[in-house]
C-alpha cells in the first residue's frame, strides 16, 4: 500500500480495506501508515479491543515505526495520572472519576502552555467523560490527547466500544424506532436537547457541545459510532456540518473534539 497519513476523515475507510477476519482469525495490516492522528489512534485502539472480542487471534501487521505500534493498547497505563500529550490512556471506569480526568487534561494543558480556550475545555469535556464512562459494556474507555503547536490546535479524543448511541437511545421506548434506522440518524438525535437514554436527564447532554462547536470560527467536533458519523469543520474560510456512513461499522462511540488556540 502506499504511504497513508491516518486522520478522522479517512480511519474507517482505511480499517474497512485493512482488517479481514476469517475463521476466528483477525489480520490488521498497517504497514504503509506514516502517522496516526490522535482521533484515530483511539479509534484503532478501540477496534483492536472489539474485534478480539471475535476473533482467537488477530495478527498485526505494522512497518514498525513506533506511530504504527503506539496504539496496540497492551501497555497502556491506567488512570488519571496517565494522561499526557500523545499518550493513549485505558480509564477504566468503576476506579476514576470524572472530575479527576477533567483535572488532568486541564494540567496537560497548562504544563504545556497550550493557548486554548481552558473554559470551554472544563465546559464541554465533563458530558463527553461522563458518556464514556456509563455507556460502555466494557468498564473502560481509552483518551488521548495531542497538541500540533504548528497548527495551532488541541485534541482531544474519546473512545468506547459498547452500545453505542443507537443501542443506547433505542433501550427507550420512544426511541425504539431507531432500532431499524442507519446509526447516523441515533447520532443526530443525540445532539437535540433533553434527548437521552437516561432515566433522568444531565441538563443539555450533547446538545450544548454541538452548539459550541457550531458557533465556533475554528474548531472541530467529529463523532462517530456504528457505521454513522456526524462531523462539524470550521476554520477561517469554510463552516460545514456533515453526517453520513462511514465504511466500517465499529461499535462504541468515538469523538474528537479539537480545540484551536489563540492567536
Amino acid at each position: 500500500m502506499n504511504t497513508t497519513e491516518l486522520t478522522y476523515k479517512n480511519v474507517a475507510r482505511q480499517m474497512n480495506e485493512r482488517l479481514t477476519i476469517k475463521d476466528k482469525t483477525g489480520n490488521l495490516d498497517l504497514t504503509g501508515i506514516s502517522n496516526f492522528d490522535t482521533f484515530s489512534n483511539v479509534y484503532i485502539t478501540c477496534l483492536y479491543q472489539d474485534v478480539l472480542m471475535r476473533v482467537s487471534s488477530l495478527n498485526i501487521q505494522t512497518t514498525g515505526d513506533k506511530s504504527a505500534q503506539d496504539f496496540i493498547g497492551i501497555h497502556l497505563e491506567h488512570g488519571a495520572d496517565s494522561i499526557k500529550l500523545n499518550s493513549t490512556s485505558r480509564i477504566h471506569t468503576r476506579k476514576t472519576d470524572v472530575s479527576e480526568i477533567q483535572e488532568r487534561i486541564q494540567n496537560v494543558i497548562l504544563e504545556h502552555r497550550v493557548a486554548v480556550d481552558l473554559e470551554a475545555v472544563n465546559e464541554h469535556v465533563p458530558e463527553v467523560l461522563h458518556n464514556a464512562k456509563v455507556h460502555p459494556f466494557e468498564q473502560f474507555y481509552f483518551l488521548r490527547c495531542g497538541f500540533s503547536k504548528t497548527e495551532g490546535f488541541f485534541d482531544i479524543a474519546i473512545g468506547d466500544f459498547g452500545y453505542g448511541i443507537r443501542g443506547t437511545l433505542k433501550q427507550k421506548s420512544e426511541y425504539s424506532y431507531l432500532a431499524s434506522k442507519p446509526h447516523m440518524y441515533s447520532i443526530e438525535k443525540s445532539f437535540i436537547p433533553k434527548v437521552t437514554s437516561k432515566n433522568e436527564a444531565r441538563g443539555m447532554g450533547l446538545s450544548e457541545l454541538h452548539d459550541y462547536f457550531l458557533e465556533q470560527s475554528k474548531g472541530v467536533l467529529f463523532l462517530s459510532s456504528g457505521d454513522g458519523y456526524y462531523l462539524i469543520e470550521n476554520d477561517l474560510e469554510k463552516h460545514s456540518v456533515t453526517s453520513g456512513n462511514l465504511e466500517y461499522n465499529l461499535n462504541g462511540v468515538q469523538i474528537l473534539l479539537r480545540f484551536f488556540c489563540s492567536e
